[in-house]
């Protein structure tokens, strides 16, 4: 902005506009100034008024320096963007990030970008994350750091092979596995260009010429070396385990992947286990004379026919009860008798209580297939929340499930097909039958027609689905390859605690989630992704690889793309001194296997592809929180290194906000406009308060730019003194220097604005630029410093006659002999605290609050003329020197 005089005027209207911005607010000097806020009523600065000058001033108005620029005060329709463009241009916003990069610093900062999938049009959500990091990443190169930003987009996956397969309709069942890959690479590419554009229209600085992505073929050859190095190190395996499985999706799924649907309906079942054998230690109680039931509960009916097995709780009290109603006995939980009898709409006689220990040993008949026995069995996830204190167990159908099957040896045949359909092994009642459809129903039906249900409700509660499909799944056992995380969670957990977490609370909900997840599975049914590198025997369960494979895959991989999995004959996938091995190419043994890695695996493994140096670590992941489960986690698990640091850009845009609206434009920006606007054009005092606007300027534009680096640069083209280079991030951060810290100064303006409001609390509703003020303060240290603000004794355009806003301001080291009848007295202490509490004195003030005897000048409108119709003496000088 410059200051200077306009060649024309600017007219009555605007004149009087400009003067009635003096109006100051009773704010303090400083937010934590220790007296008590005041209102002022009227006019707080001296001669200011809300009348359109007389004819009398206006013949002075081309001699006021009003303030000009050639900032635009506001952008209309297309000018907003178009502005944008031509800064970006004009400022060298793509050249910045190459040019920092070139600079000789001693600190780099690394910030890795965690990849956006890449579908879809760029969103809010997209702006959100972008914006943060190139906050983040301006400050610091501000600061003087080199920074480390390549973007990256996650480019496989099963939304993208979903989108691509339903745009084409029915065509896509006439698709090989290598169309719907080069399908799905032209979709993301797309989707790329289009993110990539709006991320660049938005100004975000990054490597854009060097981004990675994770269908780049070297890319896909370091993920999988990484895999090959945790398979080495046992930290992958492949099992047959109880998964997530979506049937809507056909593949395996990992938590990550998972939404909860809190309104999920299931059809709750009590079920009852015709005791087949009697535990031994239930001997004496179960005589054999009545039938003996054990009662289960479950909200999926459809795990029934996998069961195999009833779990107890041996700690528990467990009771023989008598059912009012039917006569039936059952075995249940003692806490649960009230609760399960009220369900059932009967009572219950109990006949005996004992602990769970008892029931071991203890068999049942299967409700279903009465051939089959299921065994009572001790196990410590039995909980007494909801059910019967009996849980049914279906090791291929539950993570806990399998565990116990795993402890006692018991089979874990799988009943239902990738599709969710039951397989020809649950009998031809329920064969090909959906499981969580008609299914359940069947199962149902089942267990009514064999009188071993007796009773069937609706259950609410909150269910997994597919994040992609919105579809719910299932728990089904499959062959999966998994990470096992039990292995690598204790140095986990170690590491975590050297990261620093914002907010920090999140750090326990990652570990508590890795808590919960005892392995990671990353195998999926699909084809648009990077292959597992495994090849699996024909006829025996065996599978081949080691070195000399995954080196012969991942430089074919390197050269080619990971296409050539689906695209070369089994045989030239390995390399000859392997292939002879195994039957050779005529009689080769082994196939490919047809699983692809989870994009978790893919993003997770960036770290390895991106970040430089032997450590590879990044000083910063930021991310939203539903990484926690995701990225942040996959990442940590295939890397265990990350540094994070706490960022609160809200905190900045609150103090930067609070700053130049309570001190700069209702303080500082009122009580200076009188010498910008009245003094003498190359007078010292009006120069040295352009010099602090400068500086003042200088700061609030590299504290908001890495914020705000649109409007940052614009202000920076439009700063009227010498200025190069023309962009503001090409010069650093604040650099503040020791010549404006000069010592008591503060302390002077404080005790000023002490006084003030002392002044102004004296004179409620009444104009401050009609009273003269004389401060009395002791010789000392606080009049040492006061003189800073006022060398002469009496002054209408010093410094503290701007703070105290009143006509003229008198500074005396004794009260005055004489004083007028009219004269208001005050009295204060203030306490001086210099060099850090070394330096401490308590002086007290008096201030005497007179009304002036002066006349309004026309010019300036201060009343120290000596008649409304004349100039005050300074204004008189100016005009006469101009």
């Amino acid at each position: 902005m410059r200051w200077g005089l306009r060649p024309r005027g600017p007219g009555a209207a605007a004149l009087a506009a400009a003067r009635n911005l003096w109006g100051l607010p009773r704010f303090p000097c400083r937010p934590g100034w220790r007296g008590t806020t005041w209102r002022l009523q009227g006019r707080s600065v001296a001669g200011a008024s809300s009348q359109l000058p007389n004819s009398n001033s206006n013949k002075y108005r081309d001699t006021v320096l009003l303030p000009q620029t050639s900032f635009p005060m506001k952008l209309l329709g297309r000018q907003q963007p178009d502005t944008e463009l031509e800064i970006q241009q004009k400022c060298g916003f793509s050249e910045l990030y190459s040019w920092q990069r070139e600079r000789k610093v001693k600190t780099e900062f690394y910030l890795h970008d965690g990849p956006p999938y890449a579908n879809g049009e760029a969103h809010v959500g997209h702006a959100l994350n972008k914006i943060l990091k190139d906050i983040t990443n301006r400050y610091h190169m501000m600061k003087g750091s080199k920074v480390h930003f390549v973007p990256g987009w996650d480019c496989h996956g099963l939304p993208i092979e979903i989108k691509v397969l339903s745009e084409l309709g029915e065509k896509a069942q006439k698709l090989s596995v290598v169309e719907i890959r080069e399908k799905a690479r032209a979709f993301a590419k797309a989707a790329i260009e289009k993110q990539k554009s709006a991320f660049t229209r938005w100004g975000i600085m990054a490597d854009w010429n060097n981004c990675y992505y994770t269908f780049d073929k070297k890319y896909e050859a370091k993920q999988l070396r990484l895999f090959y190095d945790m398979y080495e190190k046992g930290l992958v395996y492949r099992d047959y385990k109880p998964v997530f499985w979506s049937p809507s999706s056909r593949t395996a799924l990992a938590e990550a992947e998972l939404e909860y649907n809190p309104d999920h309906v299931s059809r709750s079942i009590y079920v009852k286990f015709p005791v087949l054998k009697p535990p031994p230690g239930l001997a004496s109680l179960l005589d054999g004379s009545s039938p003996v039931n054990v009662l289960v509960w479950t909200t999926q009916p459809w795990t029934i026919p996998a069961n195999q097995a009833i779990c107890f709780m041996p700690e528990a009290k467990y009771s023989i009860v008598k059912c009012s109603s039917s006569g039936d006995v059952y075995i249940l939980a003692e806490d649960k008798i009230t609760s399960v009898a009220s369900a059932l709409g009967t009572k219950f006689e109990v006949i005996s209580t004992f602990l769970g220990a008892a029931l071991e040993n203890g068999t049942c008949t299967h409700p279903i297939f009465s051939d089959k026995a299921s065994p009572l069995l001790p196990a410590s996830h039995v909980t007494m929340t909801k059910g019967t204190g009996l849980v049914h167990t279906a090791p291929a159908h539950g993570m806990e499930d399998y565990s116990v099957a795993s402890q006692h040896n018991l089979s874990m045949d799988c009943l239902v097909n990738e599709d969710g359909n039951f397989t020809d092994a649950a009998g031809p009642e329920l064969q090909n039958k959906t499981v969580l459809e008609e299914g359940t129903d069947a199962v149902i039906k089942i267990l009514q027609a064999a009188k071993n249900l007796l009773r069937e409700e609706k259950w609410v509660h909150s269910y997994p689905y597919d994040w992609r499909t919105k579809k719910p799944v299932v728990i089904r056992a499959s062959k999966q390859w998994f990470v096992n995380i039990m292995d690598i969670k204790p140095t986990a957990k170690e590491l975590l605690k050297k990261v620093k977490f914002f907010p920090g609370s999140t750090m326990n909900a990652m570990i508590d989630m890795m808590e919960r997840r005892p392995y990671w599975c990353i195998s999926r049914q699909r084809v648009w992704g990077v292959p597992i590198p495994v090849f699996h025997h024909k006829t025996k369960e065996e599978e081949l690889i080691n070195s000399q494979t995954i080196e012969h895959i991942i430089k074919m991989v390197e050269e080619h793309g990971s296409d050539i999995w689906w695209t070369l004959p089994p045989e030239q996938l390995l390399p000859k001194e392997v292939l002879s091995q195994v039957g050779g190419p005529d009689a080769l043994e082994y196939k490919p296997g047809q699983d692809i890695l989870d994009i978790w695996f893919d993003s997770g493994t960036s770290w390895f592809h991106v970040l430089p140096g032997t450590d590879q670590r990044a000083d910063l992941y930021l991310e939203g929180k539903d990484q926690l489960g995701g990225w942040f986690q996959s990442s940590l698990i295939t890397s265990v290194t990350e540094s994070y640091k706490q960022y609160d850009f809200g905190k900045v845009v609150r103090l930067l906000r609070a700053f130049y609206t309570r001190e700069l434009s209702n303080f500082y920006f009122s009580i200076i406009k009188d010498r910008l606007y009245c003094e003498h054009e190359n007078d010292p005092k009006r120069r040295s308060c352009q010099t602090a606007l400068a500086e003042i300027l200088d700061v609030i534009v590299r504290s908001f730019a890495p914020i705000l680096p649109h409007l940052a640069e614009e202000v920076f083209q439009h700063i009227p003194y010498a200025n190069e280079p023309k962009s503001v991030f090409r010069t650093g951060w604040i650099n503040i220097s020791s010549i404006w810290k000069k010592p008591g100064l503060e302390e002077a303006v404080e005790s000023a604005c002490a006084m003030r409001d002392s002044f102004l609390g004296s004179i409620p509703g009444k104009n401050s630029a009609e009273h003269q003020v004389t401060i009395v303060i002791e010789p000392g240290l606080l009049f040492e410093i006061m003189e800073m603000l006022q060398s002469e004794e009496t002054s209408s355009t010093s410094q503290l006659n701007e703070l105290m806003m009143a006509s003229q301001t008198t500074l005396l080291s004794q009260e005055p002999r004489e004083r007028t009848a009219d004269a208001i007295e005050l009295a204060g202490t203030f306490l001086i605290n210099l060099e850090g509490g070394d330096i401490r004195e308590e002086s007290s003030y008096k201030v005497f609050v007179m009304p002036t005897t002066k006349e309004k000048c026309p010019r300036c409108w201060k009343y120290t003329a000596e008649s409304s119709d004349t100039l005050c003496p300074r204004c008189a000088e100016v005009v006469g020197g101009k």
